[in-house]
């Protein structure tokens, strides 16, 4: 029976959780490392490493079924368009979690959420559909990569553009689900507080730090410690939806 759904999984390219599998017990680790090619004398870190570099090379044409291809359909409703985007948001989240200590998995996860985040601007949705999902797995970037200068600017300008895009928003945005225009909750505040703070002491005082990360992870910081909200300046359309 598990080779059975793991012949599924693998025909899925569900790499996401074929790296969960390995995981369930020895056979089923076996089976994935086989199925993958790398044959059972290879390490846990080495079948790790292959999942990631497959979930990394398959995510762009996944971003390009899951919502890409379908999203300027004509006809396409609103609550047509905000339901596929949140499915490609969700995906990456489930690879971001699953592959955090691979730095490839982890850019390109970060470059699709980006994509994402245009898509979002052009259809006038709530940038909270891709915020409120993203922004805490997203801080746990930055305690998978202390000292990461890279790592660690990709992340704090994501979550920037999060918010200055949905100030740019004009004339309407629309509020798929009312949730979205608070990214964190209470309880999850003072934690996203403290791991930006941790982050950056984990450099040495004589290291010379990124003047722009320095900048963008106190504007992140500021943007948490008011509540980590996402309102426009413009008109709001709302259209809130139980989802």
């Amino acid at each position: 029976m598990a080779s059975v759904v793991l012949d599924v999984l693998n025909a899925s390219k569900d790499f996401v959780v074929l790296s969960r599998c390995v995981r369930v017990c020895r056979e089923w680790r076996l089976f994935v490392s086989d199925t993958l090619g790398l044959g059972p004398e290879n390490s846990l870190q080495m079948q790790y490493c292959a999942l990631a570099n497959a979930f990394t090379d398959a995510l762009p044409e996944t971003m390009r079924i899951m919502y890409e291809k379908n999203i300027c359909t004509p006809g396409l409703s609103p609550l047509q368009a905000d339901l596929m985007i949140r499915e490609a948001v969700q995906h990456v989240v489930q690879g971001l979690e699953a592959l955090l200590h691979s730095k490839p998995a982890v850019e390109a996860c970060i470059t699709a959420l980006m994509h994402i985040l245009t898509k979002l601007y052009v259809l006038h949705i709530h940038t909270g559909a891709a915020a409120r999902p993203t922004t805490w797995t997203l801080l746990r970037v930055l305690c998978a990569y202390p000292a990461d200068a890279v790592q660690g600017l990709n992340v704090m300008c994501l979550i920037l553009r999060y918010i200055t895009v949905m100030r740019d928003m004009r004339p309407v945005v629309r509020i798929m689900d009312q949730r979205d225009t608070v990214v964190l909750s209470a309880a999850q505040l003072p934690r996203a507080i403290a791991v930006i703070d941790a982050y950056l002491a984990t450099w040495p005082s004589t290291a010379v730090i990124r003047p722009e990360l320095v900048a963008h992870c106190a504007q992140v910081r500021l943007w948490i410690v008011r509540g980590s909200l996402l309102n426009s300046e413009a008109y709001v359309e709302s259209m809130v939806l139980t989802l």
